[in-house]
């Protein structure tokens, strides 16, 4: 083969390998989903409220409804759980679309201003609205009764309810 001829094959064959190696570059892969990264990063990353109910450090360790749910959670997935802390609803939202956190856990009520946003998993527990009234005291008996002026009445605003 002559080297005219060698030289020009060679020339070939390396635009070649640099053709390949610039769509390579191109090339693109799948997104990763949530589950798949959690898996790779090894760690489940958890959005809660400190509170009796949800989490807390008892004498111990860490416990708490959402705590234990979320502990199996992270234990069927074969990864660690890692509870991250807040202290105002306010905060939990806009830490779950920051992707601080992977999911939240601490009874949250899903508003319809939520629901345009994230995704709800089915509810796990659910809370009634009471009137607590002190035991041998007037009992009311219906929403009349409520006016105050047989007694007093305090509403507490839930902060489950507020806009995030």
């Amino acid at each position: 083969m002559s080297i005219i001829r060698q030289n020009h094959t060679f020339r070939h064959f390396i635009a070649l390998v640099l053709s390949l190696f610039f769509l390579n570059g191109c090339w693109q892969e799948e997104p990763r989903t949530d589950l798949e990264r959690i898996r790779e990063e090894g760690v489940l990353r958890v959005g809660t409220l400190n509170n009796q109910l949800s989490y807390y450090i008892g004498s111990e360790g860490p416990t708490g409804l959402d705590y234990e749910l979320a502990q199996r959670f992270a234990d069927k997935l074969g990864v660690k759980l890692e509870m991250k802390t807040m202290f105002t609803l306010s905060g939990m939202f806009p830490s779950l679309q920051r992707d601080d956190v992977d999911i939240l856990a601490s009874g949250l009520t899903m508003t319809a201003d939520r629901l345009e946003n994230f995704r709800a998993a089915p509810a796990y527990y659910y809370a009634s609205q009471k009137v607590v009234y002190k035991k041998g005291q007037w009992r009311p008996r219906d929403i009349d009764d409520l006016d105050g002026s047989k007694g007093t009445l305090t509403v507490v605003k839930a902060p489950a309810m507020r806009k995030p």
